[in-house]
């Protein structure tokens, strides 16, 4: 079992440079996809916050990793498959796919 990632999360910014999530530093993907739900954000916010766990990750497994978390997260607490899509991102999959088919070669 992975243990809960710390991620900082706390600067995502909509369109107009407005905090839309207030997240506190260093918090869990676990309070995240809570957050999530309990603010009732948007695809778009749920998109940003997926964009930033992106950025901070230190590499792409990792980020893979983020975001499958997330995802696992958001389905225990019961959140719309238009939720949980936003989370999605085909290039990061498919990069991460390939790295570690590397490593296991």
């Amino acid at each position: 079992m992975i243990p809960e990632a710390e991620v900082n999360i706390s600067q995502v910014f909509d369109q107009n440079g407005l905090d839309i999530n207030n997240a506190p530093e260093g918090e869990t993907i676990r309070e995240t996809a809570q957050r999530i739900i309990r603010d009732k954000l948007s695809e778009r916010d749920v998109k940003a916050i997926s964009r930033t766990l992106e950025e901070t990750s230190p590499d792409t497994i990792i980020t893979l990793s983020h975001l499958s978390r997330l995802r696992r997260e958001l389905r225990t607490l019961n959140a719309s498959e238009k939720i949980i899509s936003a989370t999605k991102n085909l290039e990061t999959t498919k990069l991460s796919n390939k790295i570690q088919k590397k490593f296991s070669e």
